[in-house]
């Protein structure tokens, strides 16, 4: 027993040295971000967003305290991390995402940038929050995933149309729909539920009829 427990923490010490390393890499290559070099400079960059998932906590701490052009740089390395490396692309983001509540103008602009370049990917967390999230958030949610992919954002409503099954929630998954396809089956939060239940279904199936428009 006491082998087992030492064993767990020796790998416990390698793994958070290993972590420590990393994040010295990480901010030795972010003080390079400032070089005059242009090379100096695009090798960092480079070699940043080849670290992926290990990258990401050093520059989530950066872009919080930027503006402006630095703000940029950091949000394009943070893009490309959360586009190549799948094991990053959810943290990425989240962490995008939750910067659109605290900025403006400019820095606003840049951080839509970064969720399009990630594409269609960060559509379904937008979709989530908006029919999820504080009221404040839903519509900015979901005009960010219209923007980024209007397709994705039918695809994943109707996800969740199918997945969520809450009094509350139905009705602005609904309200969405027929806002992006000027389709609305009927659907009244106000007529009895067997009848809202009916729309539901004929939401599903014209879905499905979109799908396999062959059939």
């Amino acid at each position: 027993m006491e082998r087992r427990i030492a064993a767990v923490l020796m790998i416990g010490l390698v793994v958070c040295v290993a972590g420590c390393a990393q994040t010295r890499e990480a901010w030795r290559l972010v003080g390079e971000l400032d070089s005059t070099d242009p090379a100096v400079k695009r090798s960092a960059g480079t070699s940043l967003v080849g670290m992926g998932a290990a990258a990401v906590p050093v520059l989530a701490q950066l872009v919080r305290e930027q503006d402006g052009a630095d703000r940029s740089e950091t949000v394009s390395l943070l893009a490309r991390i959360g586009m190549r490396h799948k094991d990053a692309e959810k943290r990425v983001i989240d962490l995008l995402i939750d910067l659109i509540g605290v900025t403006e103008g400019d820095d606003r602009m840049t951080i839509l940038y970064g969720l399009r370049v990630i594409g269609s990917a960060a559509v379904p967390e937008l979709v989530e929050r908006g029919i999820t999230g504080p009221k404040e958030e839903q519509r900015t949610a979901m005009a960010l995933a219209w923007v980024i992919d209007e397709q994705a954002i039918v695809r994943e409503l109707m996800r969740a149309l199918s997945k969520h099954k809450s009094s509350a929630v139905t009705p602005r998954i609904v309200e969405s729909l027929r806002s992006f396809t000027k389709t609305g089956f009927g659907y009244d939060r106000e007529k009895p539920r067997k009848e809202r239940r009916q729309a539901v279904r004929q939401w599903l199936e014209w879905w499905e009829s979109q799908q396999h428009p062959e059939q």
